[in-house]
């Protein structure tokens, strides 16, 4: 199932209800359901309204006669056991352990239920907020949705200009906020509670407050088992899966774990045949004898291409750029030929550098007694600044703030953990902020096909959250001992960080990794200088592929042109006028022909384009 909506009504007998419902069904069944392979709807009561959005054949709604359901998006596996579970088993797992069930569960998922003995409902999802709802109350109504824009069934929509200027410095949202006011995403490991028309909410998880108590040796084979059974797990459950393969370190440990027990994997790679990665990957894949496919920007997406960016913003709720997810569901509706699941390397940085790595490595790789506040900004969130010239003063004077804003964020994430390792800190705030990039892109891909990333599942990420960063430093020892135990071969293929490979080092061959090591990372630390700088370095996307053809054809689409038509703008309030004409002006013009530029206007283009939609439910 691709996700379920549920509107409740607080009030009993609400003479509003069926009015807000059929509003609803007629938005959903012109915007939403085109997208799906079926859209049923469920209303026994006058208390509530659930709509079930379906990818597939795969059941996952339990209804039974005394007015009980459960339903679910995503996966649910068993956290102990090589197993999935269906609706119905969810169910009776509930009901045999109803403070507990939750804590037994792995996947990327969210349960929604309702138990009629208690009259409740409850809403669960899984341990990192994997799989993206979002909630909105009012004094009449409560809404859990996959889709942001459904929200605007029970609010008037307006934009969350602290969440804007998130989206603006990193290209997603960092919070627990989005980009509409008042609407909040689902916290990770969270089970809210509605009775008596009010939320409660508690969690079944927390980061760890403690390093392992295991050993180096036994961490690794911990996680070598673990990998292996995710691999059968997934095996046994979709068959074979399709999985990215890039010259990184974290797809090729996922791959390896189904090679090496004879379960049949494909591997494909994103980009220009001429691009560097794209044609090492595919040196290794035949080196290896692997069935390895190259995807590639197709003519379809060329030529429809406001299609593909309307349907990035519809399914992706606005939590990357229409550009941006438009680009990933190309890719993953080409993956999606190739294997009956699809797999990703995210989450590799809790195995391997932390987050923090360079500043150990500017720190000589001494603990730091506290977070830098500067480098933090600096190195991280404020890296890269945005265009503002066409910005009105509210929106301004909310961006004057984002050094105070993003410290606070931090300060909230981290706090409880401040006598914890710096890298434990930032590892926090990066699972639960910083990672919101992945998570975003993995959710869409999932909402459209059966999509995980096995280094996020939890079953394996409690054996990398709580190692010591010095395992992790210069690229893993960790990883490349690892890798090494699964595939010794695979282990020594370069990677695409200095032509660095997996194996382990020993005193004498360490010498000329940290060497390339260095000059690679310092490589990277010279670009975020340079993007302090106002210099617009290409990122390893970028470089990938030749964006600006297509990011001129959506600018000259007639849809795009309405939607920054600044007169009927829903961000107009937010925009000056004269400098805003001045600035699409330029695009007109054929003055701007730089990606990043075309890209942040396309970030202002989502948002407006989740406005228009929100706000038409009501008409």
């Amino acid at each position: 199932m691709a996700g379920n909506l549920l509107l409740i009504s607080k009030k009993p007998n609400n003479p509003e209800f069926n009015d807000k419902k059929n509003k609803l069904i007629k938005f959903i069944d012109q915007t939403l359901r085109p997208y799906f392979n079926g859209v049923n709807y469920y209303s026994e009561s006058d208390d509530y309204f659930l709509t079930e959005f379906k990818k597939d054949n795969r059941p996952k709604m339990y209804r039974d006669s005394k007015n009980n359901w459960l339903v679910f998006e995503g996966m649910v596996f068993s956290l102990n056991e090589t197993k999935t579970f269906n609706a119905e088993e969810l169910w009776k797992l509930y009901k045999q352990d109803e403070r507990r069930f939750a804590d037994k569960l792995d996947g990327h998922f969210v349960i929604k239920l309702y138990d009629a003995e208690q009259d409740k409902y409850l809403i669960i999802n899984d341990f990192i907020k994997a799989k993206t709802n979002y909630y909105v109350e009012t004094d009449e109504y409560i809404l859990f949705t996959p889709f942001l824009i459904t929200s605007g069934i029970i609010i008037n929509t307006e934009p969350d200009l602290e969440a804007l200027n998130e989206y603006f410095w990193r290209y997603y949202v960092l919070s627990e906020k989005t980009l509409f006011r008042d609407v909040k995403r689902l916290s990770p490991a969270s089970i809210y509670e509605i009775k008596n028309s009010k939320i409660s909410k508690r969690t079944y998880w927390e980061f760890p407050k403690e390093l392992t108590k295991s050993s180096f040796d036994e961490s690794v084979s911990n996680f070598v088992d673990s990998i292996k059974e995710t691999a059968r797990l997934m095996h046994s459950v979709f068959g074979k899966p399709s999985s990215d393969l890039t010259q990184g370190q974290d797809s090729r440990i996922i791959m390896s774990a189904f090679l090496k027990q004879n379960l049949p994997v494909t591997t494909t790679i994103f980009g220009e045949d001429n691009f560097s990665e794209v044609k090492n990957v595919a040196l290794m894949a035949k080196r290896h004898h692997l069935d390895h496919h190259t995807l590639h920007i197709k003519a379809d997406f060329d030529e429809h291409i406001w299609e593909y960016f309307k349907r990035a913003v519809i399914l992706g709720s606005g939590d990357e750029p229409g550009y941006l997810l438009g680009r990933i569901l190309h890719m993953r509706d080409q993956q999606a030929e190739y294997g009956n699941v699809l797999l990703n390397g995210a989450g590799g940085p809790f195995y391997k550098d932390c987050f923090w790595e360079e500043v150990y490595a500017l720190n000589f790789y001494r603990e730091p007694g506290k977070i830098d506040p500067g480098k933090f900004l600096k190195l991280r969130i404020m890296n890269k600044n945005y265009e503002d010239s066409f910005f009105s003063n509210a929106f301004l004077k909310v961006k004057l703030n984002s050094a105070n804003y993003f410290l606070a964020m931090l300060e909230d994430s981290i706090a409880g953990y401040k006598h914890l390792p710096i890298s434990m800190q930032i590892d926090k705030f990066a699972l639960y902020k910083w990672q919101n990039y992945a998570l975003t892109g993995n959710n869409v891909s999932n909402i459209a096909y059966n999509s995980f990333s096995p280094l996020l599942l939890r079953r394996n990420l409690e054996i990398g959250v709580n190692m010591p960063a010095q395992w992790r430093w210069n690229k893993s020892k960790f990883q490349r001992t690892v890798m090494y135990a699964i595939d010794p071969a695979l282990a020594r293929e370069k990677t695409d960080f200095g032509g660095i490979n997996m194996v382990p080092k020993n005193a004498i061959t360490f010498i000329p990794f940290y060497f390339r090591y260095v000059f690679k990372q310092s490589e990277r630390m010279r670009n975020k200088m340079l993007n302090r700088l106002g210099y617009k370095v290409k990122t390893h996307l970028q470089a990938a592929w030749d964006y600006i053809p297509v990011y001129k054809r959506l600018f000259e689409h007639e849809e795009m042109q309405k939607l920054l038509h600044y007169p009927v703008m829903h961000m107009a309030a937010f925009l000056d006028a004269d400098k805003w004409k001045d600035y699409t002006g330029r695009f007109a013009q054929k003055k701007i022909n730089n990606q990043n530029d075309f890209e942040h206007l396309y970030k202002i283009a989502t948002m407006e384009y989740l406005l228009k939609l929100a706000k038409s439910i009501n008409k």
